[in-house]
């Protein structure tokens, strides 16, 4: 009988570097008025600018149509007035309810339209100077 070997054949690994193959370079076009032409019919940096110039003015026109007028940080109020007297629901902000209970100064139950601007324009006052904090912090 054959003996068996316990001795095991190692082959040796050889390494392959890898064999760099050369990239064909791009084909370039040529523009029939030249390849160094300023046309900017390359779709260079004028094509690029006017369709910024495009995008901005749409992005502007939309602003301007959807934004609301006047003041953006306080709600148009449409008070109702019957016989010179402010009508309590008609004014939809509960804070402005609150404040317009203690507005009026003649204490004859009926909020004219002079003690509504005064209330208003102190809340507006305190909004800003809230503001003012807020950014300082």
């Amino acid at each position: 009988m054959q003996k068996k070997s316990s001795v095991k054949k190692v082959t040796k690994r050889t390494t392959k570097r890898p064999v760099m193959t050369t990239v064909p370079a791009p084909e370039v076009h040529e523009c029939h008025c030249g390849t160094s032409c300023g046309c900017g019919c390359h779709g260079g940096k004028f094509k690029k600018f006017i369709i910024l110039l495009i995008v901005f003015a749409l992005g502007f026109a939309v602003a301007k149509i959807t934004c609301c007028h006047g003041h953006r940080h306080m709600p148009k109020m449409q008070p109702k007035f019957e016989n010179g007297c402010l009508v309590m629901d008609s004014i939809k902000c509960p804070k402005m309810q609150q404040n317009l209970i203690v507005a009026d100064v003649d204490l004859n139950g009926c909020i004219s339209r002079e003690e509504f601007r005064a209330v208003k324009k102190s809340m507006f006052k305190e909004m800003r100077e809230h503001r003012e904090e807020r950014d300082d912090d």
